[in-house]
């Protein structure tokens, strides 16, 4: 390796230097170039972050460092979407910063309550209340929201059925789970989409 030091480049050399030399106390040396090297690459699809919703289309959101901006996209079965912008570019084509590094996705606490109720994750629907007068225990709201996604039945179940269960010693009666990789619809044999 070769060394280098700090100088201010001089005129008093008496022919002009080649490239990548410069004139300092006299004489012709040659000038350090940094490294080409990045510390990130460039391009898109930088700082994945995934996350799957209820209706099972996988959402990404990544950095495009070309442009510096946030990005947002889906893929719902083997079909991707298109890539929208979500910061870092306003709507004419202007720059508003450079963002989307280290990008976090997270689906709502809905829905991700919506993905655990379909495949049969949830087994009770309670609250942790801290006062009866400011917070009561009802639970009529959740018990609605989880008959629109499950039904009626199992919906009663996880507020009577399985805690009166549990009370009484008895077994609680659960659906196996059906897990990501696989459908939460029931899938259809060949020849019964022809009947």
């Amino acid at each position: 390796g070769q060394s280098y030091s700090c100088a201010t480049p001089t005129t008093d050399c008496g022919a002009a230097c080649g490239n990548g030399k410069a004139c300092v106390s006299g004489a012709c040396v040659t000038v350090y170039q940094p490294s080409t090297l990045e510390g990130l690459p460039p391009g898109t699809g930088l700082f994945n972050s995934l996350a799957l919703a209820a209706d099972g289309k996988l959402w990404v959101a990544f950095y495009n460092r070309t442009r510096g901006n946030l990005m947002l996209s889906s893929v719902n079965g083997t079909t991707p979407g298109t890539a929208a912008i979500v910061d870092g570019e306003a709507a004419d084509g202007s720059d508003t910063g450079d963002v989307g590094q280290w990008a976090s996705l997270k689906i709502a606490a809905k829905i991700c309550a919506d993905i655990l109720l379909r495949r049969n994750c949830v087994h009770f629907l309670a609250s942790h209340t801290h006062r009866t007068s400011s917070r009561p225990p009802i639970l009529s709201k959740g018990r609605a929201a989880a008959a629109a996604i499950i039904g009626e039945d199992r919906a009663r179940a996880l507020v009577l059925d399985n805690p009166r269960a549990v009370i009484n010693g008895e077994a609680v009666q659960v659906q196996p789970p059906i897990h990501l990789g696989s459908s939460a619809k029931p899938k259809r044999s060949f020849f019964s989409r022809f009947f």
